[in-house]
């Protein structure tokens, strides 16, 4: 199993100097559940828990969703890219 997202999410954690209960607490989970992701022993957190942890954490969201592979970097850039043609589109009609 991949272990890079427990990794990220224990460096987010220890950054903040926060030990597993603590962010258990503030994301309404238990604290083997943070333990288990930071370990890879639990798959990624689905959205909703990674929308609590970037604000426990104070990152960005969409930095996490990559992160986890709910999203690539790549995808990100094809819907910036579409938004931006489309207000432009609207602004010469």
């Amino acid at each position: 199993m991949d272990h890079s997202f427990g990794e990220y999410l224990r460096m987010l954690r220890r950054s903040k100097g926060m030990n597993s209960k603590e962010v258990a607490e503030r994301a309404g989970v238990v604290a083997s559940y943070i333990t288990m992701v930071e370990t890879g022993k639990r798959g990624v957190p689905n959205p909703d828990m990674l929308r609590k942890l970037s604000a426990i954490f104070n990152c960005s969201y969409l930095g996490m969703m990559i992160k986890a592979g709910h999203i690539s970097e790549e995808e990100v850039l094809g819907y910036r890219e579409q938004e931006q043609r489309a207000r432009q589109k609207g602004a010469t009609q």
